[in-house]
């Protein structure tokens, strides 16, 4: 699905105003397509193969086709604002302080010491993004006393607590 078209399908609280509108998919009933698919040559062919199955799905994050799967989920973006990660409620909106996470990881080990590379790759980002706000921010006061070069570019985090 493109990211225009889920968009226009998007209750308004999700939509990204930016985004102009996608001028065709509208016009396609999207059932008969899925449907052509699974009468296809191709698709009955992959689908007498197990370990190829998987490509006879629209991602492999999708469940099968079933002749009404696509409108159904299209259904679930217009009334639910289902994220492209499968998660209700829109696109996830991330705190300063998991911006500033992100930054840290992107930056990875580089003018980390030692003692800061361990501290890094101690645990994966999206788990330090579960925890709580002051574990988060003792993270960050940690890793960030690792750095042997400061960057020019300062969070506006208050790391006390």
């Amino acid at each position: 699905m493109s990211f225009k078209w889920r968009n226009d399908m998007m209750p308004e609280k999700f939509k990204h105003n930016d985004l102009p509108h996608h001028p065709t998919c509208a016009n396609y009933d999207i059932d008969q397509i899925e449907q052509s698919i699974m009468t296809s040559k191709l698709y009955n062919k992959i689908s007498q193969y197990p370990n190829l199955q998987a490509l006879n799905k629209p991602s492999l994050n999708d469940d099968n086709l079933n002749g009404t799967y696509c409108s159904s989920y299209n259904h679930r973006v217009r009334t639910e604002g289902l994220s492209i990660w499968g998660a209700p409620g829109g696109r996830p909106v991330r705190s300063a302080i998991d911006w500033a996470i992100k930054v840290e990881y992107n930056q990875g080990t580089d003018n980390l010491r030692p003692e800061g590379v361990k501290y890094l790759e101690l645990i994966k980002m999206r788990e330090l993004w579960k925890r709580t706000e002051l574990e988060k921010k003792v993270w960050m006061k940690k890793l960030l006393k690792e750095r042997i070069v400061k960057r020019a570019k300062s969070y506006k985090l208050n790391l006390e607590e």
